[in-house]
């Protein structure tokens, strides 16, 4: 495994909920972006992957932009385990960041 495989991966997971998201909300990206205050440019590239590693505060934007609270279920996916190896974040962003299998902290 590549040292960027797990970075890949986590964006993969990213972009698949910010699509779920923003698809249960019925939002274009254009608008997605105007409520997040991003480019649009931003949510094409979080959803095409094109983001490996996106930032803090672009997430955290795109999490205000869908209206998200920090106990929301990510999207109706299942929590996904994180990459061996991979640093674990004390607290999801926001129902974007990956949980560990046992559930969300």
């Amino acid at each position: 495994m590549s040292a960027a495989e797990p970075r890949r991966r986590a964006a993969d997971v990213i972009a698949e909920r910010i699509r779920r998201l923003r698809a249960s909300r019925s939002l274009t990206r254009e608008r997605l972006a105007s409520r997040s205050g991003i480019s649009v440019r931003h949510p094409s590239a979080l959803e095409d992957g094109e983001i490996a590693s996106p930032g803090l505060m672009v997430l955290l934007r795109v999490a205000r932009g869908l209206r998200c609270g920090s106990t929301e279920p990510p999207g109706g996916l299942p929590p996904t385990e994180p990459a061996r190896g991979a640093p674990v974040p004390a607290r999801p962003v926001a129902g974007l960041a990956a949980t560990s299998p046992a559930g969300p902290r």
